[in-house]
């Protein structure tokens, strides 16, 4: 029999080598070890993340899709998509419409059926066009990661693809070709504005710590150090109030998780010695006008370009908005037209820095003013029906697999950091925010599928003696 690895096995995967074990050892004291898996005691070889894969052509179409738009080398996503989803369609396996993508699909159609109210229909209409896309590219990834041999990859591939790309880009603009953003590192496309760049390697970060937990292999848990510093360093130089909030938060709850924290000293070490030998003056000096700001409460102190205050009065406008269209909002992709006329209006004496077709500078205000309350309810519900199933999987698995649990703990601080994040950005109509809870959700989901294996072990052991 092929040796698999423990850590990723298919339910069939355990069923197998139960089966097999149980004549070998029908020792009376066996039976008093009903609560440890039989396979346990099987020899474990490690397996590489590419070996073994359930490979199909929605998944490959998918793989090649996240490449291009997290590296931007090649125009291949829509092609990918297209065979993403003739793999999903014309393939054998079931098509499945878990909680968080009926979630979405009720935010979409109630989008749509209140866009002929909007005073933007034009605008809206070619947003519907957007957003349905990444609805498709939404249901093929929470269909084609809640295989185990496939997740496995995926988490490798886009931890590896990050790393290659968004972080070395933005690394190597800083440090080699000196080509910020007015002193704060960027990279290329999404990732061009520090303040994306920083929201949207987050998650990644999550996955990157889970990673020291999931991976055994030496060279892949170094890798995952070197991007958690990276990432690190480059939330700092990214000079973004949201990220460096974010990142606070992220190791504050990392280090309230952890009940021997002098174990993690060293890394935390080593990860500040990065930020504080790497990170340019202007980071501090810009992170002490910040600081001058909070102590004072003039937000014009926070930093050069008034940037905090011009934020504020965004969000002004935006809550304006959303007082005056409560129900069906004003229309997907209209925020910035339905901004620009009120400020024109002036009617409630907004500031000359609020001027301008402005995004919203926050995920949450922009579903608001966009779809109203109900669309914001169905849009949030994608998150809480998400998190409810994280949480169910990490309390069910946390006795039995406490490894796959702090995976899945990290993977779920990552997502919740870039909620933090999205208090002062606009991910809403973009994929990797739903890729993102594609991976979490498929996470839980195989964790809770992994620990019913595991109960279901012994019993068939007791049933083969």
């Amino acid at each position: 029999m092929r040796a698999i690895s423990r850590g990723w096995r298919s339910s069939r995967g355990y069923a197998a080598p139960a089966a097999v074990a149980a004549p070998v050892a029908p020792s009376p004291a066996a039976s008093r070890l009903t609560s440890e898996p039989v396979v346990s005691a099987a020899p474990s070889t490690f397996v590489w993340p590419w070996q073994n894969v359930k490979w199909n052509l929605a998944f490959i179409g998918f793989c090649g899709y996240s490449i291009a738009v997290i590296t931007y080398i090649a125009p291949i996503g829509r092609a990918s998509m297209i065979v993403a989803l003739l793999g999903l369609v014309f393939g054998q396996e079931r098509i499945r419409f878990p909680a968080p993508l009926v979630c979405f699909i009720a935010y979409y159609l109630f989008a749509a059926a209140t866009a002929p109210t909007s005073e933007w229909f034009v605008v809206v209409k070619d947003e519907l066009i957007n957003i349905g896309i990444i609805g498709l590219i939404f249901l093929v990834a929470m269909n084609v990661l809640t295989e185990r041999s496939r997740l496995r990859f995926y988490l490798f591939l886009t931890l590896a693809t990050y790393g290659m790309y968004p972080v070395r880009g933005a690394i190597f603009n800083q440090f080699i070709y000196h080509s910020g953003l007015l002193g704060r590192i960027a990279w290329n496309g999404m990732f061009a504005n520090p303040n994306d760049l920083i929201a949207l390697l987050l998650f990644p970060l999550g996955l990157a710590v889970g990673y020291l937990y999931a991976e055994k292999h030496k060279y892949f848990r170094y890798a995952a150090l070197v991007g958690i510093a990276l990432i690190s360093l480059i939330a700092f130089m990214t000079q973004s109030r949201g990220g460096i909030l974010a990142l606070g938060f992220f190791g504050a709850w990392t280090l309230a998780r952890q009940k021997r924290r002098a174990r993690m000293l060293p890394a935390i070490l080593g990860i500040v010695a990065v930020v504080v030998l790497f990170a340019p003056n202007n980071v501090w000096d810009r992170l002490k006008k910040i600081s001058s700001a909070t102590s004072s409460g003039e937000l014009i102190e926070a930093d050069d370009q008034g940037s905090a205050e011009q934020r504020f009065e965004i969000w002004k406008v935006g809550a304006a908005i959303v007082r005056d269209h409560p129900i069906a909002g004003v229309g997907l992709g209209a925020y910035s037209y339905m901004h620009w006329r009120y400020v024109q209006r002036n009617l409630e004496g907004f500031k000359r820095t609020a001027q301008g077709k402005r995004d919203a500078h926050s995920s949450y205000l922009t579903a608001l003013a966009e779809t109203g309350i109900i669309g914001f309810t169905f849009w949030i519900g994608i998150f809480v029906t998400t998190m409810r199933t994280v949480l169910r999987a990490r309390r069910t698995i946390k006795q039995t697999d406490p490894d796959a649990e702090r995976q899945l703990f990290f993977a779920q601080l990552g997502m919740l950091a870039f909620a933090v994040a999205g208090i002062f950005g606009s991910w809403n109509h973009t994929p990797y925010t739903y890729i993102n809870v594609a991976i979490l959700y498929g996470m839980a989901v195989l964790a809770l599928e992994k620990h019913r294996a595991r109960l279901a072990a012994p019993q068939l052991v007791r049933r083969v003696a």
